[in-house]
């Protein structure tokens, strides 16, 4: 049995496809969802670009576990249940020992010269200082570990890719509740849309954007009307290993009586689904005025290869280090979103609304998704047609959009102080 380094040092995130590609084909090709998983397990890990030491902590535990999940019980993190958590325990109790070493040499070495990077053949996902005598950890690593994982599933549920979180069960069945606090909190999964009053003003503040420099923002008004009113997760419209969006992923279709229909084609999502989202009047007249500010007719061809989102400046690392014609990635499209929500900051303390001014700043390019569901849901139409152009898979799952339980209870907050001070 061999396991692999798939997460590279912290300096090189972005690089990751040059030096553990070829580990990932096989298992791309067995797992559908594995490469989207892997991903968000990136993304996660650049959280920690500021803790190099919870960084390694927590590579070491992702890594352990993908390695595990792929070529031991060859699924997919997103399919691993509670009984899968409780095997994985048991394997990392006792690895065999082909997997056990003497030393821990990092997972990956480093050209001085160059700053290449590759993966170490030394090394080894466990290690054992007392071998010949037998591998032996201690419950402290053990819950240590559990609790690195449980953050990821919570970050993954956050993202909306994946609700569960069997490690977070793990570690409450293994400490008899004293880590109950690493459960989710369903209400603060609920209040994540933007208030009313932020997407007026962060509307304004794209709007303004276009308008003072259409160069760089014609580009950043389309992603936001695209985020808001298509509410695709990010990772379904920015480059990623084996796709890449493009116009032509716009589709116009003829319905009864020669009316048009217009559709945005997401082939490969969470957990390997594709979906057909429908495109409104107001998302059809921003992508037409962005394609004219580019040159193009109002609506793609089939085969217009052009990116969804041109970049204004090639890459420097990754993928499609160099290419101009390429398609922004997660990064970048976040920091797009970033500025939108400082320019929005910026004219709600114009005008003394400095709670929603502090809290839009520590948005992310997410809200947007759960923002524009919400919006659908409250507007009427059914919980079918939203269910199917989000992508979930049950109408259940579309509970988190409605009125949040803080906004509910709200409603008869009143009734409370009139029922105590009203009688005095």
């Amino acid at each position: 049995m061999q396991f692999y380094p798939l997460f590279p040092p912290i300096g090189s995130i972005e690089d990751y496809t040059v030096c553990v590609e070829s580990s990932l084909l096989t298992t791309i090709r067995k797992i559908p969802t594995a490469m989207a998983s892997y991903e968000w397990a990136i993304e996660y890990l650049k959280e920690f670009d500021n803790q190099p030491n919870s960084f390694l902590a927590v590579r070491k535990d992702l890594n352990l576990f993908f390695n595990w999940a792929w070529l031991v019980a060859g699924k997919d993190i997103i399919e691993l249940n509670r009984v899968d958590m409780n095997d994985f325990i048991k394997f990392g109790n006792t690895p065999p020992l082909e997997l056990i070493g003497k030393n821990s040499p990092s997972m990956f070495l480093v050209d001085k010269k160059t700053g290449q990077v590759s993966i170490n053949p030394n090394w080894l996902p466990f290690t054992n200082k007392k071998l010949p005598q037998p591998y032996q950890r201690k419950q402290s690593s053990l819950t240590a570990q559990l609790s690195n994982l449980s953050g990821f599933f919570i970050f993954l549920a956050d993202v909306d890719y994946f609700e569960k979180n069997p490690a977070a069960v793990a570690i409450r069945n293994l400490t008899s509740n004293r880590f109950s606090n690493l459960a989710v909190d369903d209400d603060d999964m609920k209040d994540k849309a933007l208030n009313g009053l932020q997407l007026k003003y962060a509307l304004r503040a794209v709007e303004q954007m276009a308008k003072e420099d259409p160069v760089r923002h014609e580009r950043t008004r389309f992603l936001i009307y695209f985020l808001l009113l298509a509410y695709p997760r990010v990772s379904e419209i920015s480059a990623r290993f084996g796709y890449s969006p493009t116009m032509s992923d716009f589709k116009m279709r003829r319905g009864e009586g020669l009316k048009k229909h217009y559709t945005f084609f997401i082939p490969s999502s969470k957990r390997g689904k594709s979906r057909n989202v429908m495109i409104t009047q107001r998302l059809l007249d921003a992508l037409s005025r962005y394609r004219n500010y580019l040159g193009m007719s109002d609506f793609p061809s089939k085969d217009d290869n052009t990116p969804l989102f041109v970049r204004h400046r090639a890459g420097t690392h990754g993928r499609q280090a160099h290419e101009l014609n390429a398609n922004l990635g997660k990064g970048q499209i976040g920091e797009l979103v970033k500025a939108v929500f400082s320019r929005a900051a910026s004219l709600l303390r114009e005008d003394n609304f400095f709670e929603d001014a502090d809290d839009i700043t520590g948005r992310s390019c997410h809200c947007w998704r759960h923002t524009g569901i919400s919006m659908d849901l409250h507007s009427g139409r059914s919980k079918m047609v939203v269910m199917k152009c989000s992508g979930h898979s049950t109408e259940a799952v579309l509970a988190i959009y409605t009125h949040s339980d803080i906004e509910q209870r709200a409603e008869s907050l009143s009734l409370k102080d009139s029922y105590i001070f009203d009688s005095l």
